[in-house]
């Protein structure tokens, strides 16, 4: 044999080894396989994007863990907000053994981001059928219950998540919004104590702190009420529930202060304007309460409250047509109130009615508040939702053709 023919068998002898080195390079253990995919679960759950695509990567060339890949890719691109493609991957796993789990909770999140509301719905109830103390399951069911206005579903899986996460502010937020919504003055109190002792994120815990307030001056707790919003400092919604705190207490001229101040910071604020026109209504001075409330419903025409004030102020000063026309109008939007509190309560009984949510919307957009709109809109879309899903189900009940 010639030197070029030994020169190309000494290649080739380099070309495989170099080809063995590289296969055992990319070869991993059985053991370190099995131990992938919770590795990139943990990584998933806690935002650790290197980890989790270092796990997809040796996953990839491991097809018999494809299954584990797609629900981790799916995963990625969930936390991504890229829901389609989570919704794509997702679908090519199978939901069993310790996949389901996963599978199940990362499809019902991705269905609810997607708006499809019925299908996370029933997904996330056969999670908690299977896992009756799963905290994420309980707490998906609130959130979509709470979209639905079904509070009272809401506020029993809100209730569960907090004996289950004793330590997580987050159940005790909604609960606390939900009460106070209705009126139910000292639950809200309650709930919003419990999630201030929770210690919830800054921006967070200034909306707990001006809730609680809300909450206790109602009940007449004006003390509590203002020392908990010392915490906020010079917050114009903090300044204005302060003073209506220190005013009931009999502190004039600290509540004139407050109130001054809060609408140098915020000269369109309600709660500071309706407390003014409050304020100078009690000293007798009806002059200048129209001022303030005047001002009050250029922003906001529909505030009843606000208009039976200034009907109030008109009356004083014997303004009898001003008050006759403010007194009407105030009927009207008190009427449209009160229609909405009887729908809402319709909904709570009713989680799955679309027609009463629709006349909520109306209702909202009638008062000039879009975002409560959306919000009934959506929630008479994911009743249609519920409705179009449960339908097969119920023809089978009842033996007939799909």
């Amino acid at each position: 044999m010639g030197r070029r023919g030994w020169r190309l068998i000494l290649a080739g002898l380099v070309l495989t080894a170099a080809a063995g080195v590289t296969w055992l390079a990319l070869r991993t253990p059985p053991a370190d396989l099995q131990r992938q995919f919770p590795t990139g679960l943990a990584a998933l759950e806690r935002g650790d994007g290197p980890a989790l695509d270092a796990v997809l990567d040796v996953l990839e060339r491991a097809p018999d863990y494809e299954p584990h890949f797609w629900l981790l890719q799916g995963g990625k691109h969930l936390r991504a907000g890229r829901y389609q493609a989570a919704l794509a991957c997702l679908a090519q796993t199978r939901p069993v053994g310790e996949l389901r789990e996963p599978a199940l909770r990362l499809t019902g999140e991705c269905l609810y981001r997607l708006g499809r509301v019925a299908e996370a719905e029933s997904l996330f109830r056969e999670l908690l059928s299977e896992h009756l103390d799963h905290a994420e399951a309980h707490r998906w069911l609130a959130i979509i219950a709470y979209d639905l206005g079904a509070m009272n579903h809401a506020l029993t899986h809100l209730a569960e998540l907090a004996r289950l996460r004793e330590d997580d502010y987050t159940p005790h937020r909604l609960a606390g919004r939900i009460y106070l919504d209705f009126q139910r003055y000292p639950e809200a109190a309650d709930a919003y104590r419990r999630c201030l002792e929770r210690h919830p994120p800054p921006h967070l815990r200034r909306e707990a702190i001006l809730q609680l307030a809300r909450a206790l001056i109602p009940l007449g707790e004006y003390a509590e009420a203002e020392q908990v919003l010392r915490e906020l400092g010079d917050d114009p919604e903090a300044l204005a529930l302060r003073a209506e705190a220190v005013w009931s207490l009999g502190e004039q001229a600290r509540a004139e202060e407050l109130v001054a101040t809060a609408l140098r910071l915020a000269p369109d604020d309600r709660a500071s304007l309706y407390l003014l026109g409050r304020m100078r209504l009690a000293a007798r001075d009806a002059a200048a309460a129209v001022v303030p409330l005047t001002r009050l419903l250029e922003r906001r025409p529909h505030d009843y409250e606000a208009r039976y004030q200034l009907a109030l102020a008109y009356q004083r000063l014997e303004r009898a047509e001003e008050a006759r026309r403010e007194t009407e109008r105030m009927q009207q939007d008190f009427a449209r109130y009160e229609r909405m509190t009887a729908l809402s309560r319709r909904a709570i009984d009713a989680p799955h009615d679309a027609e009463v949510r629709e006349e909520l919307a109306k209702l909202c957009e009638e008062l000039d508040q879009p975002e409560l709109a959306q919000m009934w809109r959506a929630a008479a879309t994911a009743a249609r939702q519920y409705a179009n899903v449960q339908e097969p189900v119920r023809r089978t009940e009842r033996g007939e053709a799909p």
